[in-house]
């Protein structure tokens, strides 16, 4: 996949050594989710650096209003050491670790899943 917004995404490296890109942070999570074995590795994008990677452990979450990332949820990341200020966008909700982002995403899934519906 093609990461259309350089403020957001992320890739993984599956258990295999393959490289997954992601076009939001929500996307990776919920593909987390879903795997039988753990990823190797974990990076997303810092918003205050679009196209930088970070892993995982060096980055804090936050939720914008939603429909401001790419798939609509508004999670974006930033260096642990980095400020949201310099978007110049107030978070909804933060700062986030990766724990609690994997378990919101979980949450709106069920909540926004219907009988018959998929995502």
């Amino acid at each position: 996949m093609t990461i259309t917004d350089q403020r957001f995404g992320a890739v993984a490296t599956t258990a295999t050594g393959r490289a997954v890109r992601f076009d939001a942070i929500e996307c990776l999570a919920g593909w987390v989710a879903a795997q039988e074995k753990p990823p190797r590795a974990l990076w997303v994008i810092d918003a205050t650096h679009p196209g930088t990677l970070l892993p995982i452990a060096e980055a804090k979450f936050y939720r914008l209003s939603r429909g401001r990332s790419p798939m609509g949820r508004g999670l974006v990341a930033v260096s642990i050491t980095g400020d949201i200020a310099t978007l110049g966008i107030p978070p909804e909700e933060g700062p986030l670790h990766w724990d609690e982002v994997r378990a919101l995403v979980a949450r709106d899934d069920g909540a926004e899943a219907s009988p018959g519906t998929t995502h």
